[in-house]
């Protein structure tokens, strides 16, 4: 760690000495993150508990939540010095299993229901950034305010399976896709670039019940068209 703190210095330093101002007029980004803590499971885990509390008191019943995070991929190009326009994506999928213990067999072992719940979302929507700062303050730094308007679709899933196989819901397993729903997502967001075309990203806001987000972006300079220039 001590041997990486001199590189990163002299990373920034080099940043700070060039001519490429950190965001400008003509360049090309694109962004990849990780959010997180998602507030959904948090909740779902906790109907569940009060569902199965409510309903077989005195049962035990044990649930485990996998959750992958709310994955982000955007690309941004900067329209004007304070404004990038461009695509947003978004994406979770969590998986919840709950093992339901609803009795005991001749030899007094427990038996158990297995339940499988499977959650995911997509969205895709336009993307807008706000730049702060001016070009000659933002050689390293780029903060941001950022809006996204799109389209979004669910999916559940619903498995069961038993100890005893005599026990069964009507079908194996339930299937529900929703319709296409409307997304908005709005986050505050940071770019530090220790080099010209690679920044580490940091954001803060809500999108898909997510509320910190972190990751890097790729930067591609262009030259603006002379429509965008002669403004």
């Amino acid at each position: 760690m001590k041997k990486l703190l001199p590189i990163v210095l002299m990373l920034i330093t080099a940043a700070r000495l060039s001519a490429q101002p950190a965001y400008a007029l003509g360049d090309l980004m694109f962004n990849v993150n990780v959010g997180g803590p998602q507030i959904t499971p948090a909740l779902i885990k906790t109907g569940i508990k009060i569902w199965y509390a409510t309903k077989w008191a005195g049962n035990k019943f044990n649930i485990e939540v996998k959750n992958s995070g709310v994955l982000n991929a955007k690309a941004e190009y900067a329209v004007h010095e304070d404004l990038g326009l461009g695509f947003a994506s978004s994406y979770w999928n969590m998986g919840v299993n709950v093992d339901h213990v609803y009795g005991k067999n001749a030899q007094g072992q427990d038996m158990l229901d297995h339940y499988r719940y499977t959650m995911s979302a997509l969205a895709i929507g336009v993307r807008g950034n706000y730049h702060f700062l001016t070009d000659d303050e933002r050689k390293v730094i780029d903060p941001y305010y950022g809006i996204t308007l799109g389209l979004t679709r669910y999916n559940y899933d619903v498995g069961f399976t038993s100890d005893d196989a005599t026990r069964q819901l009507p079908i194996d397993t339930y299937q529900w896709r929703s319709g296409i729903l409307t997304y908005i997502s709005t986050t505050f967001g940071l770019r530090v670039y220790p080099v010209k075309f690679l920044a580490f990203n940091f954001e803060a806001g809500y999108d898909r019940g997510a509320f910190f987000f972190g990751g890097l972006v790729f930067k591609i300079h262009t030259k603006a068209p002379r429509f965008l220039r002669d403004r």
